[in-house]
């Protein structure tokens, strides 16, 4: 059995939780809402959530990841504007993540080294 078939039940079970939990925890109507005034916005971080599976794809696929590209930081996620949308781009992010690991051979998950940089410093 490789690495990325140990790797699959796990990934499934936690995103499962996940979608579980996300589904329903962020009403639409208080997607502005904030616990402190220098929080994130809860639709904000709800758009956040959707996302973190793309950071799989990026460090199996990438060496690093400049999150500044030319001392730019990245553009902000658009935030969505339903649950429906919400929960179809986590979906769609889950699927290219597991996609991911279930391609990469052992050798490319033992290599795993991911450098994450600010405008090329890491």
């Amino acid at each position: 059995m490789g690495l990325s078939e140990s790797l699959l039940p796990e990934f499934d079970n936690e995103i499962g939780e996940t979608r579980a939990r996300h589904s329903n925890r962020v009403p639409q109507d208080k997607s502005d809402w904030k616990p402190h005034p220098k929080s994130t916005a809860m639709g904000g971080l709800a758009t956040h959530l959707s996302n973190i599976p793309t950071w799989t794809v990026y460090t199996i696929a990438q060496d690093s990841l400049d999150l500044a590209p030319g001392g730019n930081p990245m553009p902000p996620a658009k935030l969505a504007e339903s649950q429906e949308e919400l929960l179809a781009t986590f979906d769609s992010n889950v699927a290219k993540a597991r996609a991911a690991i279930a391609g990469a051979s052992d050798a490319d998950l033992f290599s795993l080294g991911a450098c994450y940089r600010m405008a090329a410093h890491s």
